[in-house]
């Protein structure tokens, strides 16, 4: 199908396995950055951490399952079509190679999404591997990833492969630990907190005019 000339398109950012909220942040905030010189460009929300609201891509994508502090959404808002010279289509490729760029220093997937024209697919492109070993599937798909990437006019290739993490294990020594008189419960809240955090407690906030 042709290229449309809509008013909007979505920038869906994959950041490595691992990374935190904080970081997933401050990519999007430098993609905006690039993305707000646009003179077409009216405004965009970004979403760190969970999905933009439904749109018309994500009834076939299942951008709504989107959630995690590696992933993030920009939803950009163009001027009306009538009141620009480029195509939202044109817009998009302009600013691809930037945003791309970013991507790359951060080790990030970006991806530009465009409202089809018609009805909405996975993708242009998708191809999927199946096979009864894992290690088989990683090295096709490896495979087949290069030829995308080595296609003329194919842009933002990204692939389901998850990426390997270390797993840290770590044992109490009860005996130890009793004789300091520190308990299990204890050790592995202390851990919980310094990895992940809790609620401590709740603050709560007075305004001068309550106070009068």
């Amino acid at each position: 199908l042709p290229f449309d000339n809509k008013s909007e398109f979505q920038v869906v950012v994959d950041m490595p396995e691992g990374a935190a909220l904080e970081e997933t942040g401050r990519v999007l905030d430098e993609l905006a950055a690039a993305i707000a010189v646009l003179p077409e460009v009216t405004d965009y929300q970004i979403y760190a951490g969970t999905s933009a609201p439904i749109n018309f891509n994500g009834l076939v994508r299942q951008y709504y399952l989107r959630s995690g502090p590696e992933l993030g959404d920009i939803q950009v808002n163009l001027v009306d079509k009538h009141d620009r010279d480029r195509k939202s289509h044109e817009i998009a490729v302009a600013v691809r190679p930037v945003l791309a760029e970013i991507g790359r220093r951060h080790g990030a997937s970006v991806k530009i999404v465009e409202v089809p024209p018609g009805p909405p697919v996975q993708a242009p492109l998708v191809a999927e591997v199946y096979g009864p070993f894992p290690a088989a599937q990683r090295e096709v798909t490896a495979a087949v990833r290069k030829v995308f990437d080595a296609t003329p006019d194919v842009v933002d290739v990204d692939d389901s492969l998850q990426s390997g993490r270390r797993r840290v294990v770590v044992s109490i020594d009860r005996q130890k630990a009793a004789m300091l008189g520190v308990n299990q419960s204890d050790a592995v809240q202390a851990l919980t907190a310094g990895l992940g955090g809790f609620d401590a407690t709740y603050e709560k906030r007075i305004s001068r005019g309550q106070l009068q």
